[in-house]
This record gives structure tokens, C-alpha cells and sequence, in this order.
């Protein structure tokens, strides 16, 4: 996952999916803190075209 998530996996990612002629996503992310692996519980919280993830 961690790799996955890399900037050189990200890449990857998308030379795949253009590759593949793939659309791109109709919806766009940035996190705002290092993703975790562990087991967690969180919620996801939307205000109109806005939503954030609390934990």
C-alpha cells in the first residue's frame, strides 16, 4: 500500500490508466496527513462538493 501510494506509484498508476484509456476520475483528493494501515474507525463527513474523513 505504501508503495501504491508513493509519488513513483502514483505514476505508475497513471501511465496504466491512460494507458488503459481509462477516464479520469470525476472526483479529486489530496490527504491532509499521512495515510495509516492500522484498524480504524472513521467518519466522512460532506458539505455540499466538500468532505473531510475524521478518525
Amino acid at each position: 500500500m505504501k508503495a501504491a501510494l508513493s509519488k513513483p506509484g502514483a505514476a505508475i498508476a497513471r501511465f496504466l490508466s491512460r494507458s488503459a484509456k481509462v477516464s479520469p476520475p470525476a472526483l479529486r483528493w489530496e490527504f491532509v496527513d499521512e495515510p495509516t494501515f492500522d484498524n480504524q474507525v472513521g467518519m466522512v463527513i460532506t458539505d455540499g462538493a466538500k468532505s473531510r474523513i475524521t478518525h
